[in-house]
């Protein structure tokens, strides 16, 4: 009976719990934090590890469950949660992005959306953190460098999905796989949809940009209020931005292939990744009809010149 009565006091508390939902790249650890230590109803319990110096919030207790069982930082972990009955404030739950799903974009968004949907149902107020396709290059780039440090790691990851077998040692095999397998990181969902469902949409531009307006929306959301000064609170914020290395990603890369296009001279930013590499060698496919000489290619050209001596019609593959 005991079990019982607190099995149901904590089904009761759990709607209580404020969720943030995201996925990789996207802040939403870094929200987190902000809102379980500056907020009444948060934990504050980790006010001075907001970030290493790769501006990660990864290395904070991710969700403060008192007692968590090991596996509670799975990818896909809100059942876990649930299974420890222990209550908390601010719950950050990374959605679903991996194995069968992470190639196919519309198999992914059920899945994500299926998630939404289910955790909505569960408490009173939730969070969506929404990445834009056109800034996909700077999520990626966040999510797999705070991930995986180390660009070998990433690749041996990748190699445990069963359509991505290749030579991690062989960077350029890496690259041309990564053209073909690139993969927008986050969905956008109708914002009239979210609301019906009580869940607040948050833009990640608004998150890493305007970060002032967007925090009062929240707490008003969320009915809380801050612990300290938004002074304090923004001084964090910029301290966050200053260590983001992807910020610009998107629009540097694009600028690179603009003066590929138009034979202006240019070279890739000095932290460009393979992740950006394979975006360049995809663009150049899909959307110019180009391939690149990249049997071996190990250091990519790093000026648009260079690049476009390796480029030739990809009709040639077929001849």
């Amino acid at each position: 009976m005991e079990h019982y009565i607190a099995t149901l006091g904590f089904i009761l508390k759990l709607k209580d719990t404020s969720v943030i939902m995201f996925h990789g790249g996207t802040y939403g650890k870094y929200l987190y934090w902000v809102l379980n230590n500056f907020t009444t109803v948060g934990l504050q319990t980790d006010i001075s590890a907001l970030s290493d110096a790769n501006g990660s919030s990864h290395n904070q207790i991710i969700n403060n469950v008192p007692n968590p069982p090991a596996n509670i930082c799975d990818q896909v972990n809100w059942e876990k949660y649930k299974e420890t009955k222990e209550y908390v404030p601010y719950y950050a739950h990374h959605l679903i992005e991996g194995s069968d799903t992470m190639y196919d974009d519309d198999m992914w968004l059920n899945d994500s959306w299926a998630e939404v949907d289910n955790i909505s149902r569960t408490v009173n107020k939730s969070i969506l953190i929404q990445s834009s396709p056109e800034f996909n290059l700077r999520a990626l780039n966040n999510a797999l460098e705070k991930t995986f440090p180390n660009e070998i790691d990433y690749f041996n990851i990748m190699n445990r999905f069963e359509d991505f077998k290749v030579d991690t040692s062989n960077r350029s095999a890496v690259r041309e796989m990564l053209s073909y397998k690139l993969f927008y990181l986050g969905f956008r969902v109708p914002v009239q949809e979210l609301y019906q469902k009580n869940v607040l949409p948050i833009d990640l531009e608004d998150i890493l940009f305007s970060f002032n307006d967007t925090l009062t929306n929240i707490l008003n959301f969320l009915e809380t209020e801050l612990t300290v000064s938004t002074d304090i609170v923004l001084k964090n914020h910029q301290n966050m931005i200053s260590l983001q290395k992807h910020l610009h990603k998107d629009h540097l890369i694009s600028q690179y292939l603009k003066c590929f296009i138009y034979d202006i001279p240019c070279s890739l930013p000095d932290n460009c990744s393979i992740i950006d590499e394979a975006y360049i060698q995809n663009y150049l496919r899909n959307e110019l009809g180009l391939e690149i000489k990249c049997t071996g290619l190990d250091v990519f050209p790093s000026t648009a010149v260079e690049l476009k001596k390796l480029t030739y019609p990809a009709t040639e593959m077929t001849k």
